[in-house]
């Protein structure tokens, strides 16, 4: 990124192949994971799961389509959990980039990769929980550890994207991404379907990574840092 809110500082110094390269591998591991828990969201056993209204229907639906559940929301989890670790990599790729124009934007580009890690805990507790525990773990009063590691990450996941997006705005185009990425966040901790996160993602990352393409291609271009 490398605009600055002053008009007065001086002019940063374009981020080296290196940085760029960072910022790169952390877009395609955040657009991966993104894809991975879409891949698991169209299976028939997720909306009959959510949509059922008692602990005993889904218990009988997790019994009875315990391979179905245990691949789909396996996808979810292990997307979930490559994703965050792309958000990690995003804020640490960013964050030295930020720290230039100003401490509190480096430290935020920190929090927000801090905070999207989170999100490898909760999508690693749902893809544990999905292929190793009993239908009646998952579904039992005991089984706080999933619910908790959900709420946890899902916090954390939102704000890391709405940290990121607010980050984004005032780097070089595609600006519109930034605006997607802060929207996810928001809907998503909003009504609490994470859908809206690794949405955003694929957007952002796709939108990215292909100006990011088109730049390094480009006759005469100079690295410029993605607006992420």
């Amino acid at each position: 990124m490398t605009t600055d809110f002053e008009t007065d500082r001086p002019q940063i110094p374009a981020p080296s192949t290196g940085a760029l390269n960072g910022v790169r591998t952390a877009l395609w591991v955040a657009l991966a994971g993104s894809v991975i828990f879409w891949i698991g969201l169209p299976f028939p056993v997720v909306t009959d799961f959510f949509e059922s209204e008692t602990t005993a229907e889904r218990l009988a639906l997790v019994n009875g389509e315990r391979t179905q559940f245990a691949v789909a929301f396996g996808l979810l989890g292990l997307g979930a959990a490559v994703a965050g670790v792309g958000l990690w990599l995003l804020g640490r790729a960013i964050a030295p980039m930020e720290a230039e124009r100003g401490r509190r934007r480096g430290r935020a580009a920190q929090i927000a990769g801090w905070l999207g890690l989170l999100g490898v805990l909760m999508g690693v507790s749902r893809l544990l929980h999905a292929v190793f525990a009993t239908p009646e773990y998952m579904e039992g009063g005991d089984n706080i550890v999933d619910p908790v590691a959900g709420v946890i990450g899902g916090l954390g996941t939102s704000v890391a994207l709405i940290i990121l997006g607010v980050l984004a705005w005032s780097a070089p185009p595609p600006k519109w991404t930034a605006v997607v990425l802060v929207l996810g966040g928001v809907a998503a901790a909003v009504t609490f379907l994470p859908l809206f996160w690794y949405f955003a993602l694929i957007v952002f990352a796709i939108a990215n990574l292909i100006v990011m393409r088109r730049r390094a291609t480009s006759p005469g271009a100079t690295a410029t840092t993605p607006s992420a």
